[in-house]
């Protein structure tokens, strides 16, 4: 398959040959320059040759001038427009990455979790020209096990080391459910199925549903009597309550539990409070 308005290739292994030995001629053979200027030819060589480099001794070349120094900085866009280049000439089902560009092949682990992911994700950039990027799923857990949850899924995200996870979200303003950002949804359905109180994924959260939960850190001076807070660190942590007074210390106020079946105050540290969402 080539771009509109080129001219389709026979590659065989004297036009591979010629060709490089005509980038010698021209300045060099450095693999990081053909990536650049002829990837066709450098696909072509891997594929006749197994690699850039056997290639290039096959033109009876010393490869340490086509040797790349430094190693690639790989970016998802410069992924993608390569692992295109694979599809186009050996087909999306194409198992010999490894063989004929393993550089690529590394990269695409570490960047989209697998090479048949990195696969999917460059077929979506060749189809809307855009990268991808991770969305916000709910996740619902039992009530109150929302923490345990989290570390759960942190525990076990830790020994799949290809699903690609970002930010999970456990908030005392969103009792039951749990925010997880994620590439693919699938892939976090999978990652929860069998963790304790996990009720399952229930769907893809608009940023803005996730952006009204967080309520940014308000300054412990900022705080009044009156302030309705949410309590977010320590023993009290869920608990949502109303400043009764500032003190008894300096760093700390007395609060009354909103959710207590009788009225109940206590006194928290300043640095456990959030104001809550429910005041806005």
């Amino acid at each position: 398959m080539t771009m509109k308005g080129q001219r389709q290739v026979k590659w065989t292994d004297e036009l591979v040959i010629a060709k490089i030995k005509e980038l010698d001629a021209q300045g060099g053979v450095n693999l990081e320059s053909v990536r650049r200027t002829d990837n066709r030819l450098l696909m072509a060589a891997r594929h006749r040759f197994g690699s850039w480099e056997t290639a290039v001794q096959a033109a009876g070349l010393s490869y340490d001038s086509a040797r790349l120094t430094p190693p690639p900085k790989w970016t998802k866009e410069m992924i993608l427009k390569e692992v295109l280049e694979v599809i186009k000439t050996h087909g999306e089902d194409f198992r010999g990455i490894t063989r004929i560009n393993k550089s690529l092949y590394t990269a695409a682990q570490t960047h989209f979790g697998s090479w048949l992911k990195a696969v999917e994700a460059a077929k979506e950039f060749g189809n809307t020209g855009a990268l991808p990027t991770m969305k916000f799923f709910t996740l619902k857990v039992s009530f109150g096990k929302e923490e345990e949850v989290t570390q759960a899924i942190q525990i076990r995200a830790k020994a799949h080391r290809g699903v690609k996870l970002g930010k999970i979200i456990s908030t005392p303003k969103l009792r039951g459910y749990i925010f997880i950002e994620g590439m693919d949804e699938n892939e976090l359905i999978h990652l929860c199925d069998g963790i304790r109180h996990a009720r399952g994924i229930i769907g893809q959260a608009a940023i803005e549903e996730v952006q009204k939960f967080l309520v940014p850190d308000v300054a412990s001076d900022e705080l009044k009597e009156g302030d309705l807070v949410d309590v977010v660190k320590g023993d009290m942590k869920g608990e949502v309550g109303r400043i009764k007074r500032l003190g008894p210390g300096p760093d700390e106020v007395a609060i009354e539990l909103v959710n207590a079946i009788i009225p109940l105050t206590v006194n928290v540290k300043m640095d456990q409070l959030k104001r809550s969402a429910m005041e806005s």
